[in-house]
């Protein structure tokens, strides 16, 4: 029983904390990105999960404002947006994939200190023009994924 509990608390030293936030349906698909084209449509088609205050111009404070949410915690007034996943008919024509489910956010608590996004935060992840992928193919397991390994290449991949 002692070797259990040291075994215990020795896999706990060493673990990461995380959270998963579920959002169980989408608020909405337009091409609108407030942080890339405000104001303006953008180039692409966006689904977006979260925050109902989503819009062309939505502001952090939109955002908090909003009076509802896709996602499970109902106090988390975050948005969420990345392009759909398409189907292209063989005429070249193309139409939104049906989603079933929604989406799931996972957030990953590394160190001692975690601090809060700064006010007003906004953050652009992937390269909409990347067209091949230059990672190992199997991907990696996730736990090779270096915590120190902050270059953008590294990031995208691991994205």
């Amino acid at each position: 029983m002692k070797s259990f509990i040291l075994i215990c608390m020795a896999s706990a030293v060493s673990a990461s904390n995380f959270w998963r936030l579920p959002c169980k349906s989408r608020t909405a698909a337009a091409r609108i990105d407030p942080i890339m084209t405000p104001g303006e449509p953008n180039s692409h088609l966006h689904t977006v999960f979260g925050s109902g205050g989503f819009s062309s111009n939505a502001t952090p404070e939109d955002l908090l404002q909003s009076d509802c949410t896709s996602c499970a915690v109902t106090q988390d007034r975050s948005a969420y947006w990345t392009a759909p996943l398409m189907f292209m008919y063989p005429n070249g024509s193309t139409t939104m994939v049906n989603q079933d489910g929604g989406m799931l956010v996972y957030y990953f608590v590394y160190g001692s200190d975690p601090q809060p996004f700064p006010q007003g935060f906004r953050m652009v992840a992937g390269d909409q023009y990347l067209r091949n992928f230059a990672g190992p193919v199997p991907d990696p397991p996730t736990s090779d994924w270096s915590v120190n390994d902050k270059t953008q290449f590294s990031l995208s991949q691991e994205a």
